[in-house]
């Protein structure tokens, strides 16, 4: 092979091979198992991979468990994130595992927040933009919390932060430590 060939050849492989890199793909070998993570992992805002705190918590297993035998339909998932919603006649709840967005991002998208503690974890409650819904955020690490909502019929919009908070109290004991 002339050096020319040689040259194009070489120039070949490593465009392949920035494409490999670029798309993210790996190269297997026949018969040898890839390597399993032992932490699922959630991509930070910052782009990092830090492993996820509530690895495999599932948002609907955990609100059918809480709200077993009170009249709620199964929970249902709720878009492409770990959150998942159950109704009752004109009550809804919903819970939310977010790996990736802490107490500060809460704050920054609810006005009016309160600070709180529910047992004994730093906690955020807001009702904005209506009365009728209530949550609380709950801190599980700097950038990670649990949110639970409780949505009411605008006449009984009392009872929505009351039933938020009990409910938040409910889950916290079930939530990795704060860390």
């Amino acid at each position: 092979m002339t050096n020319k060939k040689r040259g194009a050849v070489a120039a070949v492989v490593l465009v392949i091979a920035g494409m490999q890199a670029i798309a993210g793909c790996s190269s297997t070998v026949p018969g040898r198992a890839l390597p399993t993570p032992l932490v699922s992992t959630a991509s930070s805002r910052t782009g990092a991979t830090e492993p996820n705190v509530f690895g495999g918590l599932d948002a609907c297993q955990v609100l059918d468990q809480l709200l077993a035998g009170k009249g709620f339909d199964p929970g249902a998932k709720q878009s492409a994130s770990n959150a998942c919603a159950a109704n009752k006649s004109s009550y809804r709840y919903q819970v939310e595992f977010d790996p990736e967005w802490g107490l500060a991002d809460f704050a920054n998208t609810y006005r009016n927040t309160v600070k709180t503690v529910i047992n004994g974890r730093n906690s955020l409650q807001s009702n904005y933009p209506y009365p009728y819904i209530c949550r609380y955020a709950l801190e599980v690490a700097r950038h990670s919390r649990a949110v639970v909502e409780v949505l009411t019929s605008p006449h009984e919009s009392a009872e929505a932060c009351p039933d938020a908070k009990q409910f938040a109290e409910v889950l916290e004991p079930l939530l990795p430590k704060a860390q």
